[in-house]
């Protein structure tokens, strides 16, 4: 199987940002995700914490978040809860971080209306590749609405 390529790089504009909120306590996290998205198209925000990050939603527009599993006060369902509060659309793609491999947890993230999950510890490939993914997907409900806008 071909190795995965980073897809901002070869989809995006070069005047587009693709901004993309991390929600982590461990800084690990928060550094393999700029690693993982290198290009400088991505627009990384870190938050360390609930508060932290919904601080920065409601201030930023935001195409991806990528959320630890377990927050200290509270968890990745709280994270989606508050995107779906958001007052503007489309509403960004939420990417839960698990040390769990589990299916239940995968289906419970899609069910509720995550993006996906990644596996911790995390890699640079999966992460550029997921991520990516979920900014397409994102762009393209975007793009859609304003086409509906326009017509």
């Amino acid at each position: 199987m071909p190795a995965r390529e980073p897809m901002l790089q070869n989809v995006a504009p070069p005047d587009e940002i693709a901004t993309v909120l991390i929600i982590s306590r461990d800084d690990e996290d928060h550094t393999l995700l700029r690693r993982a998205l290198p290009h400088p198209n991505w627009r990384i925000l870190d938050a360390y914490g609930l508060a932290e990050g919904v601080a920065l939603l409601l201030g930023t527009p935001v195409a991806v978040v990528v959320s630890e599993c377990r927050l200290d006060e509270g968890s990745w369902r709280d994270v989606l809860d508050e995107i779906s509060r958001l007052p503007h659309s489309p509403l960004p793609r939420l990417v839960v971080a698990s040390g769990l491999a589990d299916e239940g947890l995968w289906a419970e993230v899609l069910n509720r209306g995550g993006y996906d999950l990644l596996v911790k510890p995390l890699r640079e490939g999966e992460v550029s590749w997921v991520v990516s993914c979920a900014w397409l997907e994102w762009r393209r409900e975007r793009d859609s609405t304003v086409a509906a806008q326009g017509t």
